[in-house]
């Protein structure tokens, strides 16, 4: 996970995130984004990115340096654990494992055709296929029987 503060002339600016096509572009993932001192966890598609806004995202290091350069974005500071406070509606985000069926209709479809978390509010942070993790490109992976969804 990395953060990274979108800049003054960034193409980003007044686009939604669907519009921003950051996933399909990059193949990284908008955990949330911090406004002003609030947190918007799990953005939905028709979110407005904003100049200053700090993005949470999920991708490789290859990834996140090709989208920061491109999208006029800087990483932010570390930051020690000891200043965050939770978000005020802290109490709405869940973490689950899902397990997909046998008779899934959702076998053989990608992350990206479903488009989990615009039709179901949900962000799909990791995949377990068997014995094997994946954590970053989980856009384009075609689910089967058995996978993990973290």
């Amino acid at each position: 996970l990395s953060e990274l503060l979108i800049l003054p002339g960034s193409p980003l600016i007044g686009k939604t995130v669907i519009e921003a096509a950051i996933n399909d572009r990059f193949g990284i993932n908008v955990v949330y984004i911090e406004r002003e001192g609030h947190e918007i966890l799990s953005p939905q598609g028709s979110e407005l990115l904003e100049l200053h806004d700090r993005l949470l995202v999920e991708g490789t290091p290859a990834e996140l340096l090709q989208m920061q350069h491109e999208m006029t974005l800087r990483p932010v500071a570390d930051y020690s654990v000891d200043s965050w406070h939770p978000p005020e509606d802290v109490d709405k985000l869940h973490l689950c494992e899902v397990t997909l069926a046998p008779t899934s209709r959702l076998a053989n479809l990608t992350l990206g055709q479903l488009d989990v978390r615009d039709r179901f509010g949900l962000s799909v942070l990791a995949i377990r296929h068997h014995v094997a993790s994946s954590a970053s490109t989980l856009r384009g992976r075609a689910l089967d029987f058995g996978d993990r969804l973290l």
